[in-house]
């Protein structure tokens, strides 16, 4: 299957090739021996990718809604995005409305309330709509992390469903994440000490879950055989474009 990669996830490749360069040996340690010096940066390189990854998530997700409310704006189109934002997104009836529909006597109601509910859909969808993106674009903005919680509250909203993420990926990069937090918040020299991070281990862990592949170099690895990745949801949001 060809792989159509978004420009925003080669942007996501150079950072993290860059954070490589900057953080990491360039030869790594057969014996794993590493100084303090090369634990702290490797600690560094774990948080940043983190952020890298996340940000990367964000802007898609934002990307997508943006796309589909254009898409409304200008040809007023209705995509699969617009309905799951409207899905997602709790909206209520304006009480005058509701209080009108309730107010009704029984002999007239199915004529009347026909008549009240046309107007909600002329008058008030495009605010509506401006409700439902600007919930969803909120929650982008109070996104702290690539837990599994963080993942599914940006991409379930925008028109992927669940059973299209891998559950091994989701599993591997909450644990990534919370081994992120672990490195995070809490006493960076006590951290390291105990659990201390091997720069190797660590981009393998990056390009597995970027990737696919458990190696570190990913350039020399059969693309054909690489695992779930997020290359995979790279492609689930390139379709939404054109849902």
């Amino acid at each position: 299957m060809v792989i159509s990669r978004s420009e925003r996830f080669n942007v996501l490749e150079q950072e993290l090739n860059s954070l490589r360069a900057n953080f990491l040996p360039e030869n790594f340690d057969p014996a794993g021996d590493y100084n303090s010096k090369e634990i702290a940066l490797a600690t560094a390189y774990l948080v940043l990718a983190h952020a890298e990854i996340e940000t990367y998530l964000e802007d898609r997700a934002l990307e997508i809604g943006n796309n589909a409310l254009a898409l409304w704006s200008s040809e007023r189109k209705t995509t699969i995005t617009l309905l799951y934002l409207f899905a997602f997104t709790k909206i209520s009836m304006p009480s005058r409305q509701e209080e009108r529909l309730n107010s009704l006597p029984d002999n007239t109601k199915d004529n009347e309330e026909s008549k009240i509910i046309g107007e909600m859909l002329k008058d008030d969808f495009d605010q509506k709509l401006g409700k439902a993106f600007g919930s969803f674009k909120k929650r982008i903005e109070e996104n702290h992390g690539v837990r599994k919680r963080n993942i599914l509250s940006l991409l379930l909203p925008i028109g992927i469903n669940s059973n299209e993420i891998d559950v091994n990926w989701l599993d591997e990069i909450d644990n990534f994440a919370k081994k992120r937090g672990d490195f995070a918040h809490q006493s960076a020299s006590r951290y390291t000490t105990i659990h201390p991070p091997n720069p190797k281990d660590e981009l393998k862990l990056i390009n597995r879950l970027v990737h696919g592949f458990a190696h570190i170099n990913y350039q020399t690895q059969n693309h054909d055989n690489r695992l779930p990745c997020l290359i995979d949801i790279d492609q689930l949001l390139n379709n939404l474009l054109n849902s």
